[in-house]
Order: C-alpha cells, then structure tokens, then sequence
C-alpha cells in the first residue's frame, strides 16, 4: 500500500479475521513501514512475521537468502534481483516464531513467514514500473502459489 488506509485498525482486524478463518495473506512494505502501516489484529504477536518498530530507512538493494532451497526462490537467484527502495523502507523486527527468508545483507529482515505459515511480510515495494527486476515479481508469485489453489 503506498497510500495510509482510511482505516488502518479496521483493515488490519480484516486481514487477522480472514487469516482466522483460513485465508493466506501476502503484505509488502508500505503495509509495515510508518506511518502507512496496517494496524489492528494483523499486527498483533502470530500474525505479521515483520513487526513494525516505528523505524524507516534505506536498505542496502540486495536480497540474502537465508535459505535459497526455499520454495519462494523457486526460479529466482536472490543475488541477482534488483528492487525499488528508498528511506521510507520499514527496518522491522522478527515476530515470534516467525521464520526469517531473506535479509538485505545489511541487517535489515526483508522477507518472513509467520509461524503459522499463512501470512508473508516482505520489504519488497511491489509496484509495477518501479524499476524491479522480474526476480521481485516471481518471489511473490511463489509465495501466493505456495499457498495452493483457491
């Protein structure tokens, strides 16, 4: 989301009941960066696996697998990929029991999956003509097909 919800709590209870009731989500950054971050129960401990600290800043442009076996770099070199960013990139913390995917090589998480293994957090900006390269774009189409059909 590059624009602040009119409702950042209420969206945030949205995606936390979806989740509730089985559904999968996939957040980027601007969904925990300050201050267009999602609040509400999406952000509560078990749900975001990227917890919003209140801290902005540039990232290095690099993407660290920590596991390149992973599913999500199915198809995709992380070294290779190039993406979008700028300052206004969340530098979060790791929810508990969250799994960490990928860092900037800098110390920043830039990809997680939470324990429950149905919501993706990304520090990925994924906006069409923002300058990716289509390793950005096939990191998420891994991620929605790793939650199946439907």
């Amino acid at each position: 989301m590059n624009v602040t919800s009119a409702n950042p709590s209420g969206l945030g209870d949205a995606l936390g009941q979806y989740v509730d009731a089985g559904g999968n989500v996939v957040l980027g950054t601007y969904g925990t960066s300050s201050p267009w971050a999602i609040t509400g129960q999406i952000q509560m401990t078990g749900y975001d696996p990227l917890v919003n600290l209140g801290t902005n800043g540039a990232v290095s442009g690099a993407l660290v697998a920590i596991n390149p076996s992973d599913p999500i770099f199915n198809s995709v070199i992380p070294s290779s990929i190039s993406y979008f960013h700028n300052t206004n990139f969340a530098h979060a913390g790791l929810d508990a029991g969250a799994t960490l995917l990928a860092t900037d090589g800098s110390g920043h998480d830039m990809i997680a999956i939470n324990a429950a293994g149905n919501v993706f957090s990304n520090d990925l900006y994924f906006a069409t003509g923002a300058g990716n390269s289509a390793g950005v774009y096939q990191i998420l189409a891994n991620e929605l097909n790793s939650f199946g059909p439907g």
